[in-house]
């Protein structure tokens, strides 16, 4: 028995096939079948039954799961904790929303690339949702994500601060004088994030837990296309205040006072914990190190 025999198996039952476990490994089909066969003399049990289209585990292949899970957590956990600078190697993909993207991603992929020369990383920046089922997936190995998201087991999160986000309009278009009320603005057209995205759940809420609807929703996947067009008049939206103050400062974006105000939106880096070698860790870590967001939820 070896790490890689428990990883394949590991990878084989999450993904269901063979074929997608070979594609995450970057292995062959026939070298995952071997070391599965390898395992199974070993242990004397039949891991999986392949009298179904789709491979199920077996009774005696679930408890092997339960404890090449613990087995792989206790070794990445170790080499977390002993590894040097060029000792992590191989392929990390990262997930981002886009504000992280836009803010200091940038540093968190020079501090990868001068501290583990040995990673080849990629990133993919996207929403909220999509990130999660990517990581769940095991597309991606570490997600830089905004909002409070139910974690499954087997993940944990690492803390990357707090961003304050406010109402923001073209000067002119609403008054700035009192707050207003969600009742108040629902009559002015909103202009937010799709579905997908954690912002468009704290949106909605926020309007209906105080009694309102907005009368025109326009939808956008980009952050950079709600403040363009917040900018050009065509609506209200929810912006993040540090990242567009120099629009503020210079008249093209005004923050519109409301009652309630918005919480701080905690962010976050979420990894598999039972994944081997340690990247997604190692990852969420500097993350943690790098991020500029503020440490607390002061507004």
């Amino acid at each position: 028995m070896n790490l890689m025999q428990l990883e394949t198996v590991l990878w084989i039952a999450r993904l269901g096939s063979f074929r997608a476990a070979a594609d995450k490994l970057n292995s062959t089909q026939p070298t995952l079948s071997a070391r599965v066969k390898e395992l199974e003399s070993d242990l004397g049990i039949e891991l999986f039954d392949r009298s179904h289209r789709k491979i199920r585990l077996t009774p005696m292949g679930r408890l092997c799961i339960e404890y090449a899970e613990l087995v792989l957590d206790a070794t990445s956990r170790l080499r977390a904790s002993l590894h040097t600078g060029s000792g992590l190697t191989g392929r990390v993909s990262i997930g981002a929303v886009e504000d992280v993207a836009m803010i200091w991603l940038p540093n968190l992929l020079r501090r990868i690339t001068s501290g583990y020369p040995g990673l080849t990383v990629d990133f993919q920046i996207d929403l909220t949702n999509p990130l999660m089922r990517k990581l769940e997936l095991g597309e991606i190995d570490v997600a830089l994500i905004g909002g409070d998201y139910p974690l499954q087991t087997g993940m944990e999160a690492l803390p990357l601060g707090y961003v304050q986000y406010v109402w923001m309009a073209r000067p002119g278009l609403v008054p700035t004088g009192a707050p207003l009320s969600p009742r108040e603005l629902e009559d002015y057209p909103i202009l937010t994030w799709s579905e997908q995205s954690a912002a468009f759940r704290i949106v909605r809420h926020w309007f209906a837990s105080n009694g309102a609807n907005p009368k025109r929703v326009n939808l956008s996947n980009s952050l950079t296309s709600l403040a363009s067009l917040t900018m050009a008049g065509l609506g209200v939206s929810l912006l993040p205040r540090d990242l567009y103050q120099n629009e503020i400062s210079r008249g093209k974006l005004a923050i519109v006072p409301t009652s309630p105000a918005y919480e701080p939106s905690p962010y976050s880096a979420i990894y598999k914990t039972m994944t081997w070698p340690a990247a997604g860790r190692v990852i969420a870590e500097l993350a943690e190190a790098v991020s500029t967001f503020a440490p607390s939820p002061q507004q």
